[in-house]
């Protein structure tokens, strides 16, 4: 594909692909890259708070649920295969994970990873959408890095007898039988609703589950109104070896124990009383550089304790729902996590709030998105034969991609129409221009 630099006034340039890569601004003093993509029609704004960020996160992931309420589902493909998110320069694409989508009960979670969350300014990231052609761009085991080790978001997977690990390790669960605990409404998306009579999910004890003699973290959302007995969320329990809980105890607190067959801690922090019928998030932390027992809920300070150095090797199966055959929960879980470091008061904070939908703000912000347009190369009238011609298009740029300003520039594009080598006919080629877009005016330029 030809280029033609009018002066030095317009550089224009294509990639290998025929797609324009870059172009140069009217006063010459930098290059622009074009937006990959531009083929998208809307974009949304979302900033997280950085007044819920206590000290800076890196490979920290949040939650994004749409809804009704923040989302037209009618301007994304059914499937959300056209679902896109990008840091703040609108152009690097972040990992994400798609745990639903449903256009017809206007739902969705997405997950997604955000490299570098400052404490001290806001954070910016883009989600395009509006791309009937789109490919599932969705990388699940990308965003989960080497410090998660499970995360269960509690729906079924991918029949009503499993639950599937999101990460790598395929740390997948079993359910006693088909809907036993059955899915329902949960904090972010699906969850479980355990019976308190019979239910359970088991986690069996694989060896990446294992802490050994390192740090670890688990968190999670939970729910329940009952009262005055003891009902696990999660445990294992080997009556020669490692036990371990976390459960709702009789007081109404969270009780956190861990035994190795050496050594033991435990904390029952007073004056929880989580059975209200209301969500609650908790976090337990091995902090073994410390020797650290910590507890957290709701994302708010540690309560913590010491402990003599563990190597805790899970023996038995671990089990979501009960403990030791007994202690059955009942009421809702969600969001189960497990990681392989002592995650900090920060992230614990950064995790509730972007699981209770608190951590970020999402506005739409297609007005500044750029579009393509396609050009084509067109057979001469008389249909005889090649033609090499010039064709001057005016261009309106409507936003820069700073948003900042408005630009109209002209570009001298050279188009050759080629013909295939057996001369039979002419062969259709598709350089790109860039484009501005008015929200959802569509393009404002004709040639």
């Amino acid at each position: 594909m030809a280029n033609r630099d009018m002066a030095g006034t317009v550089a224009i340039s294509f990639d290998a692909a025929g797609k324009l890569s870059r172009y140069r601004n009217m006063a010459g003093q930098s290059n622009i890259t074009v937006n990959k993509l531009a083929d998208w029609l809307y974009r949304a704004k979302i900033t997280i708070d950085h007044t819920k960020i206590d000290s800076d996160l890196t490979d920290f992931v949040d939650t994004v649920v749409l809804d009704s309420g923040n989302f037209d589902f009618t301007k994304a493909r059914s499937d959300g295969y056209d679902i896109r998110f990008t840091s703040d320069d609108g152009n690097t694409l972040l990992s994400y994970e798609r745990v639903s989508h449903d256009n017809v009960g206007e739902t969705a979670e997405y997950h997604i990873r955000i490299h570098s969350v400052s404490s001290s300014t806001d954070t910016i990231y883009y989600m395009y959408y509006g791309n009937a052609g789109a490919a599932d761009g969705a990388d699940p085991t990308a965003v989960w890095d080497a410090n998660f080790v499970m995360v269960q978001h509690m729906n079924d997977s991918p029949d009503t007898s499993h639950i599937a690990d999101s990460t790598a390790n395929n740390n997948d669960g079993t359910k006693k039988g088909a809907n036993e605990p059955v899915e329902a409404a949960g904090k972010i998306g699906k969850a479980q609703d355990f019976d308190g009579s019979n239910d359970n999910i088991n986690l069996g004890h694989p060896a990446s589950l294992d802490p050994g003699t390192g740090s670890f973290a688990i968190s999670g959302w939970f729910n329940t109104s009952s009262t005055g007995s003891e009902t696990n969320i999660i445990s294992t329990y080997d009556p020669t070896g490692v036990r371990f809980y976390i459960e709702k105890y009789s007081n109404e607190s969270i009780q956190f124990y861990i035994y190795d067959g050496t050594h033991y801690s435990g904390l029952t922090p007073a004056g929880w009383n989580v059975s209200d019928g209301n969500w609650h998030y908790f976090t337990l932390v091995c902090d073994k550089d410390n020797l650290k027992f910590k507890a957290a809920l709701d994302g708010g300070a540690f309560i913590e304790s010491t402990y003599d150095a563990f190597n805790i090797v899970f023996t038995a199966d671990l089990y979501i729902g009960q403990w030791a055959g007994g202690y059955r929960w009942d009421g809702l879980l969600d969001e189960i996590r497990f990681s392989n470091t002592a995650r900090s008061a920060a992230w614990n904070k950064a995790e509730y709030n972007a699981g209770n939908g608190t951590l970020h703000t999402m506005a739409d912000d297609s007005v500044n998105i750029v579009r393509m347009l396609k050009l084509y190369a067109v057979r001469n009238m008389t249909g005889s034969s090649n033609t090499v011609f010039d064709a001057l298009l005016t261009m309106y740029a409507i936003r820069r991609l700073t948003g900042k300003s408005d630009t109209v520039f002209d570009a001298m594009l050279a188009m050759y129409a080629i013909r295939s080598l057996g001369g039979q006919a002419d062969i259709e080629f598709t350089p790109y221009l860039y484009l501005g877009i008015d929200g959802d005016s569509g393009l404002v330029t004709r040639y």
